[in-house]
């Protein structure tokens, strides 16, 4: 598997997944990995009005990448299985010039980072050769604050192994942690761990952090300092603990009823802090250094 920790497997000549663009959005390159070996299959890819068909039948079991330009702006790809078997590991959209995030959207709800040690290294460094990142985000700890029975020693082992792991895979690349937001429960043997009991909410008094949530965040914070790497506090940009409540309120509200994913409105915010926060820090880094002036 390749560094979604997810794959996507069918035999069935025909079968489609099919990814379209939103709000008249467009891109014009479509990048698609899959894993060879004997007796793989063909997949048709197609963006817009180029289409190709790719063999993935070779001597020996590994992946490859393709990437296919539209060569005029696309709101639809698909990739359609020829002859089975074939096996996606990642697939993206992106524009070809101007920059921007590429996003691979082959995953599934309640991913953990731990996950990620399923991977085969050498998928792994295919993608990322092929995507080539100049900056690779770690967004994980939701999930694992809402694991019953949350060990802090243990997760704390998985991300140091993993961070190590993926700056192993991508030598050079910057990574930027982020934090796990703000979230609530409501289950009473999730509000209570092996920190204890989680505090109350002033604005609810059912809903309220895992216990486990603060001890994520820490730990988070803690390795991001050891490896030197970039942290976002997405919970403090939220406004802090138990904000996500408040952000499940009004007639357009940010967050869902679950008080854990966001809403359409609510990812748009998270994007503007983020985004905000980010020209910040560049800022911060390109500013000219003024020479100190010397009164005698």
């Amino acid at each position: 598997m390749g560094v979604s920790a997810y794959s996507l497997s069918s035999d069935t000549p025909g079968a489609t997944i099919t990814l379209g663009a939103d709000d008249g959005r467009t891109f014009d390159r479509l990048t698609v990995c899959a894993l060879t070996g004997p007796g793989a299959g063909t997949v048709q890819l197609g963006i817009g009005a180029a289409v190709v068909e790719w063999p993935l039948a070779a001597l020996e079991p590994g992946s490859r990448c393709r990437m296919l330009d539209a060569g005029a702006d696309a709101a639809i790809a698909s990739a359609t299985v020829v002859t089975g078997p074939v096996t996606l590991t990642s697939w993206s959209t992106e524009r070809s010039v101007g920059g921007g995030v590429i996003l691979s959207n082959l995953g599934t709800v309640g991913a953990q980072f731990t996950h990620f040690n399923r991977t085969d290294d050498r998928v792994v460094a295919t993608e990322l050769a092929t995507y080539r990142p100049d900056l690779i985000v770690v967004a994980f700890g939701t999930n694992e604050a809402f694991r019953p029975g949350f060990s802090a020693a243990a997760y704390e082992t998985t991300l140091r192994s993993d961070l190590t792991r993926l700056r192993r895979l991508a030598p050079g690349v910057p990574m930027l942690l982020f934090g796990a937001p703000d979230s609530a429960t409501r289950i009473p043997s999730l509000q209570i761990g092996e920190s204890g009991a989680s505090l109350p909410c002033a604005s609810s008094a059912l809903w309220r952090p895992t216990a486990a949530l603060a001890s994520v965040q820490a730990i988070q914070r803690r390795q991001a300092r050891a490896f030197g790497i970039a942290y976002w506090d997405w919970a403090q940009a939220m406004g802090g603990r138990c904000v996500a409540d408040s952000w499940t309120q009004g007639a357009t509200p940010l967050m869902r009823g679950d008080h854990v994913h966001f809403t359409s409105r609510g990812g748009a915010e998270i994007a503007r802090l983020l985004q905000a926060d980010l020209d910040l820090a560049m800022t911060s880094l390109t500013a000219p250094t003024v020479p100190a002036l010397t009164v005698r």
